[in-house]
């Protein structure tokens, strides 16, 4: 006997309806060095005019068109490869050619020839910008280029110009960064420069003046002025975050109305709670949430809105969680896709529209996970969670909120509990009961406390025809249609708790007394 019955299209409509329902799941596919990745160790991610995800690696560059990565490495006796295989950061230019910066400086890659320009150190030297101790470069909507140094302030050259623009510090100018050490920088909506020093200031400038407009020193004085490597993300409203990596300080929130600065780590609140206060890197998804990368606390999400924090673990029998808890760099491409690089195995990524379905499995070592993977049939209740009938262990409960289950099984000493643990058929009926068919083991209806059973008695005509219960409906009328495998059609009485049968022979309409399952359409015709 074949024990399988499965409703795909139930199926597919439930899980999908619980992956929609969840905001909080998300699933990720991988891309490592099983896939073509020159190195498991991600340093930097970014996406080409065309489309491409280009990943820069501490084993060299790689190019992935959705398929296939295309490696990059350099070659001692090749001038036009890559200068260096440890790539550190990538920028697309506005002629569309790549500057990859790596450990020995920057190269240019063109796209038209497939090759590698050396000489990007003495065109900038050539515009009077530096090409060694640069914390941050990028170009503006303007397509002018700007040049943050560790040492020497800010650069900015404008196309057509003959030289770049150099903006330092000049002792009482409030207009002037109040230190040439300049760690990061990012651009707001309305095109103003935000810049974070080596301190700790945070500058806001006017891009046409290139004037300071507005300072916060909160955070340096919280320091004393203290040297770290900090970084910042502006999101959709124009706030400010930030963060470094050499510290274990988590990450602070500047509220660019209040100018209040707020920190989260893992000694906040409950509903600001980090997993881990080092954090690698930062990025807004499309639905204004902020994501976290941590070393060893993998990604928490932080939502401004509800004001909760979500966090995203590798979880070692689940191919569709992170694939390592150690975030080196976290980015969002065009398409809204989010790309997790680590610092060991390549790369996780997760597309809100492309993996919607979440996987409910046995894990070994998850004891909240469901206890059998072999789910004959399921229904849903009223609080939206799962009712799984399994092929050898029971019934199953499954909460979609918090990802436990409960497990109910044959007990031969409690006559209160399930006639079988092989469940085929489930319903719930217009009174919230639930009635479960076994395989040779009858009907249940179990109430939420005890399961109350229904056997054939060859003594007693109006028990159920059959043990093996195949399929469950209650129609509008609120009958309910119990399909048996071998003995017709059941219709139950609720007021006498009796069966009425209609069994096959050769006068009947009905072709067979086995039945797999039963419908009723908008006519009221039972099927």
């Amino acid at each position: 006997m074949i024990y399988f019955k499965y409703f795909l299209l139930l199926l597919i409509l439930i899980v999908s309806k619980a992956a929609e329902a969840q905001p909080s799941d998300y699933n990720f596919k991988q891309l490592n060095m099983s896939h073509g990745l020159t190195n498991g160790r991600v340093n930097c991610i970014a996406q080409d005019r065309k489309g491409f995800i280009w990943i820069g690696t501490t084993g060299g560059l790689n190019r992935f068109d959705g398929m296939t990565c295309k490696r990059y490495r350099h070659e001692a006796k090749d001038t036009t490869s890559l200068i260096d295989n440890k790539v550190n950061s990538i920028v697309e230019s506005p002629d569309g050619k790549l500057w990859i910066g790596t450990d020995v400086g920057y190269t240019i890659y063109d796209p038209t020839t497939d090759t590698f320009d050396h000489q990007a150190d003495k065109w900038m030297n050539s515009k009077d910008m530096p090409s060694s101790n640069i914390n941050c470069l990028f170009w503006d909507k303007a397509k002018d280029l700007w040049i943050f140094s560790q040492q020497n302030g800010i650069y900015k050259y404008a196309k057509g110009q003959s030289k770049s623009t150099h903006i330092t510090s000049i002792t009482g100018d409030p207009t002037k960064p109040i230190s040439n050490r300049i760690s990061y920088a990012a651009m707001d909506s309305k095109a103003n420069l935000w810049t974070v020093n080596t301190n700790g200031v945070l500058e806001k400038w006017d891009n046409k003046t290139n004037r300071v407009i507005s300072r916060s020193t909160v955070l340096a004085e919280k320091y004393n002025n203290a040297v770290y490597d900090y970084k910042i993300l502006v999101d959709s409203d124009d706030d400010i975050w930030i963060y470094t990596a050499n510290s274990p300080k988590g990450v602070y929130f500047f509220d660019t109305k209040s100018h209040d600065l707020i920190q989260y780590s893992k000694e906040s609140d409950s509903k600001y709670q980090l997993s881990n206060n080092i954090v690698t890197s930062m990025v807004q998804d499309a639905h204004g949430q902020i994501w976290i990368g941590t070393d060893h606390g993998g990604v928490n999400i932080l939502d401004k809105k509800k004001r909760s924090v979500h966090y995203l673990t590798n979880q070692t029998e689940d191919a569709s969680s992170i694939c390592q808890n150690s975030i080196s760099v976290i980015f969002r491409d065009r398409s809204n896709s989010i790309w997790l690089g680590t610092h060991k195995k390549g790369i996780s990524f997760h597309h809100d529209n492309k993996l919607k379905f979440k996987l409910i499995k046995h894990q070994t070592l998850n004891p909240k996970s469901i206890p059998s993977d072999d789910i004959l049939c399921l229904v849903q209740d009223d609080k939206q969670n799962l009712w799984m009938g399994t092929n050898d262990q029971g019934l199953i409960y499954y909460d979609l909120k918090t990802g436990t289950s409960k497990q109910y099984k044959h007990n031969p000493q409690d006559p209160n509990s399930i006639s079988s643990d092989i469940v085929v058929s489930l319903c719930f009926d217009s009174e919230k009961k639930l009635w479960v068919g076994t395989y040779f083991g009858g009907l249940n209806c179990f109430d939420g406390k005890t399961f109350k059973k229904f056997r054939n008695d060859p003594q007693n005509p109006e028990s159920i025809s059959n043990e093996s219960i195949w399929s469950i409906m209650e129609d509008s009328q609120k009958k309910l249609w119990i399909g048996t495998l071998g003995g017709g059609i059941n219709i139950l009485d609720r007021t006498s708790m009796s069966f009425k049968h209609y069994k096959w022979n050769e006068q009947a309409d009905n072709i067979s007394d086995y039945i797999s399952n039963t419908a009723e359409d908008k006519n009221k015709n039972v099927w």
